[in-house]
């Protein structure tokens, strides 16, 4: 943002409140949690003295589950969060004197941040000595685009450009680790 270069002195204040739940049934566990987070900047020496912090989150929720059957383990969780705070070029005046004319200081959000994953684990033994475990997971199951960052730089003098920064899409994954 418009402060990216200016090296200032300052200090961060937040307040926030997390809950999370937990219950065990047998061999099933859940898990659930909300985190509520108010992050902000203090900088007397600048235009906007106070405003959120870069990494400033405001309402998070996680699911979990978890089933263990014998020697199988089944998983899966889901994460979604507002997105974290960000700052866009003034809208129709983005260019003020040859540079990026930014609202604000992190007024605005990125989009939301919803990722849904899942597990299935299975360990067994050869003879006495050799433990085998074997699984595959899914990161991403439905393949959200998450914008995790954006920032804006020149690419053409009259009008910046959106950088923008995306988690991981769709991603599975396969374990075997042997350990004797």
């Amino acid at each position: 943002n418009q402060y990216q270069f200016r090296t200032d002195s300052g200090g961060y204040s937040g307040t926030g409140v997390d809950v999370f739940i937990s219950k065990k049934i047998n061999d099933l566990s859940l898990w659930g949690s909300y985190s509520f987070q108010d992050l902000n900047c203090q900088f007397n020496t600048l235009q906007e003295s106070k405003f959120p912090n870069n990494f400033n989150i405001n309402h998070a929720l996680n699911f979990s589950a978890s089933y263990n059957y014998n020697n199988i383990k089944i998983a899966t969780g889901i994460k979604w969060n507002i997105g974290k705070a960000a700052t866009s070029p003034v809208s129709g005046n983005e260019v003020v004197d040859n540079e990026i004319n930014y609202e604000p200081a992190n007024t605005s959000n990125l989009p939301e941040y919803f990722r849904w994953d899942a597990s299935i684990t299975y360990d067994f033994k050869i003879g006495n000595t050799i433990n085998i475990d074997t699984g595959i997971s899914l990161w991403n199951i439905t393949n959200k685009r998450n914008i995790i960052n954006r920032y804006y730089e020149f690419t053409d003098i009259n009008f910046p450009s959106a950088v923008t920064q995306n988690s991981l899409e769709f991603t599975p994954n396969a374990l075997l680790k042997v350990r004797f």
